[in-house]
């Protein structure tokens, strides 16, 4: 039997964006490729240079964020 997990409700909900939850969608995004990784749909090289691909974004909006402040 595999583990799952559930959703089972939603609290206060509101909408995600890149400009408030910068740091939330990061380490989802992250998550996903490790999962990804550990199904065997990445291999380490492939699972690498997302991660560094996703890094190189997050990076760039940080400081895009910081000059508009």
């Amino acid at each position: 039997m595999q583990d799952r997990a559930i959703l089972r409700s939603i609290e206060n909900g509101r909408r995600i964006t890149k400009d408030q939850d910068a740091e939330f969608l990061y380490a989802y995004q992250r998550a996903i490729l490790l999962a990804l990784q550990e199904a065997g749909q990445l291999n380490e090289t492939q699972y690498r240079y997302a991660e560094d691909q996703l890094k190189a974004q997050h990076t760039a909006a940080a400081r895009e964020k910081t000059e508009k402040a």
